[in-house]
């Protein structure tokens, strides 16, 4: 039994990505987790620029900014304080849009 398992497990490490490969895809996710989420965002800013484009061109000009960035601790802290953003940001997205819709709701039924 341990011989099957030796056997496969040295053919699985010869089809693993390398660990920056790894690093690349989780950045690349956490970028289109973004970019998905800024289609939620459809009016405007007091600019008139709408906050779809506005967070795209935040989140790329981050990401942008860290990219020469080698050390793998700090990609690591990177990822994990953008992902903990982001979710914090469709949390209280969501809860807002509820609120909405209880107001709106409450509003339209007869008194």
């Amino acid at each position: 039994m341990q011989e099957i398992l030796a056997r496969n497990l040295q053919d699985a490490r010869g089809l693993g990505a390398p660990p920056l490969l790894t690093t690349q895809r989780e950045a690349l996710s956490l970028y289109r987790a973004i970019l998905r989420h800024s289609l939620l965002y459809t009016w405007d800013n007091e600019a008139g620029q709408p906050w779809r484009d506005v967070i795209r061109q935040s989140a790329r000009a981050e990401f942008e900014a860290v990219r020469p960035q080698r050390d793998p601790e700090t990609i690591a802290r990177l990822l994990v304080t953008g992902r903990d953003c982001l979710q914090q940001a469709a949390e209280k997205f969501d809860a807002k849009r509820k609120s909405l819709l209880m107001a709106a709701t409450i509003g339209q039924r007869p008194p």
